[in-house]
C-alpha cells in the first residue's frame, strides 16, 4: 500500500511539473497494445464480481483500470467516440499506457476531477447530450436542469466525422443563460457548479474551421460529490446525472 501511495504522489508531482513548464527527467510511457493485453491477460472479464472487486459505484458495468492489482491508476482521457487511453504505472513506477473502448452504445466523455485530472468514462441514454453541426457557427446543446441539487461537475468532448476528438476554436458552458466557462483550441470542457438548484444549463462550440466539417459533441453531468477520480491507486467512476427535459 505505502509503494503504491508513493508511486502515485510521484505521478502527481510530475503532472504538475509538466503543467508549469518544467523539464520532467523521466523516460516516457510504452505502449501496451490491446493484442497484447488479450495475448496476456485474456478478455476483459465485465462480470459483477469484477465490478464489485474495483468498488464500481454507478450503473455502467465497464471502466478504466490498469492491468494488475498492484499498478497505479494516473489518469485516462477520450481518443474517440468508443476508445479511451488509459494511463498507469506498475509498482516500480514504470509507466504505460494502453486503449480500450465503449461498448457500441455509450460514447467516452472527458471530465475532471476535483484534484484538476482529466478522467474519460463511457455513458449511455439517458446520461448524455448531443448535438452536431457542419458549420462555422455557435452550436448548442438543448439548454435545461440536471436532476441534482447539490454540487454538479459536467463535461463535454468533441469528434470530427470520422468519431476521432478534434480540437475547436472554443467551447463554451452556460448557466442560466450566462456563460460560466469557456475553453480555446482544445477538444474538451469541464465545470464544477456549487449549489447547483436545477438552473437550465447549456453546452456550445465554435469550430473555427474556415470549410464545413461535421462536429459532433457529447456532453455529460456528474455528481461532484462522487467525482474523487482516485483513491488508493484505483480509479473511481462518478455517478452520471440525467438531464431533464
Amino acid at each position: 500500500m505505502f509503494a503504491r501511495l508513493c508511486v502515485y504522489i510521484f505521478f502527481l508531482v510530475a503532472i504538475t511539473t509538466i503543467a508549469i513548464g518544467a523539464p520532467l527527467e523521466a523516460s516516457s510511457p510504452k505502449l501496451i497494445t490491446r493484442r497484447a493485453l488479450l495475448e496476456k491477460y485474456g478478455s476483459p472479464n465485465r462480470t459483477q464480481s469484477r465490478l464489485e472487486k474495483y468498488g464500481h459505484l454507478s450503473k455502467r458495468d465497464y471502466f478504466a483500470h490498469c492491468i494488475e492489482d498492484d499498478d497505479v491508476y494516473v489518469s485516462s482521457y477520450c481518443l474517440a467516440e468508443h476508445t479511451f487511453v488509459i494511463n498507469c504505472a506498475e509498482p516500480d513506477g514504470d509507466a504505460y499506457y494502453y486503449t480500450d473502448g465503449c461498448e457500441e452504445d455509450e460514447y467516452c466523455v472527458d471530465y475532471i476531477d476535483r484534484f484538476g485530472l482529466f478522467h474519460a468514462t463511457c455513458l449511455n441514454v439517458p446520461h448524455y447530450r448531443t448535438w452536431t453541426t457542419s458549420k462555422n457557427e455557435l452550436a448548442c446543446s438543448l439548454e435545461s436542469p440536471f436532476d441534482i441539487k447539490g454540487n454538479l461537475t459536467t463535461g463535454v468532448t468533441t469528434y470530427d466525422d470520422e468519431g476521432n476528438t478534434i480540437d475547436l476554436h472554443e467551447l463554451q458552458t452556460f448557466k442560466s443563460g450566462q456563460v460560466v466557462n469557456s475553453n480555446f483550441s482544445k477538444h474538451n470542457i469541464s465545470t464544477n457548479f456549487f449549489n447547483y438548484n436545477s438552473e437550465e444549463i447549456k453546452f456550445c462550440f465554435t469550430s473555427g474551421f474556415d470549410y464545413d466539417l461535421e462536429v459532433t459533441a457529447y456532453a455529460a453531468g456528474f455528481d461532484y460529490d462522487t467525482v474523487q477520480g482516485i483513491e488508493q491507486g484505483k480509479y473511481v467512476p462518478p455517478v452520471p446525472v440525467a438531464s431533464l427535459g
